[in-house]
């Protein structure tokens, strides 16, 4: 029994957090990897946003967390390991414009619909106690151009 608690949550000598409630505002847009290729990236901030017109982002709000999930078709229901270095994705802090912290983490979906992803992430940033949250997002109508 311990043993599967230590699989579940991989930074097993602290206790799972409890999610964060103070970002629950969040929205998700197409955006591209570093390669060019797709990606998602999902926005948590602690205030609302107004809904933005189509092919335009919402401005933004700080602190925010942001998490991009580089691949263009996301599996639903897996955990998605988010190293600080690696090619699955990225998990940042913002504190401001320009003003990011790089973390590790994972995300697993729940729900992902061509208007709509849903889904939890844990994550941890040096000197700070881990943060999980549960997101419900709208995707916008946002179009990069990767490539």
């Amino acid at each position: 029994m311990v043993m599967m608690g230590a699989l579940a949550w991989p930074w097993a000598s602290s206790p799972a957090p409890q999610p964060d409630a103070a970002y629950q505002y969040a929205y998700a847009y197409h955006t591209c990897a570093p390669w060019d290729g797709a990606a998602i990236a999902i926005v948590l901030q602690k205030t609302a946003f107004r809904m933005p017109p189509a092919q335009q982002l919402p401005a933004s709000t700080y602190p925010q967390l942001n998490i991009t999930l580089w691949t263009g078709d996301p599996a639903v229901g897996s955990w998605i390991d988010l190293p600080e270095i690696g090619n699955t994705g990225y998990v940042g802090e913002f504190t401001g414009a320009n003003q990011a912290v790089r973390g590790t983490g994972r995300v697993r979906l729940t729900r992902l619909t061509t208007d709509r992803i849903e889904g939890e992430a844990d994550f941890r940033f040096k000197g700070q106690p881990e943060k999980m949250v549960r997101f419900s997002a709208p995707i916008l109508k946002y179009s990069p151009m990767c490539g």
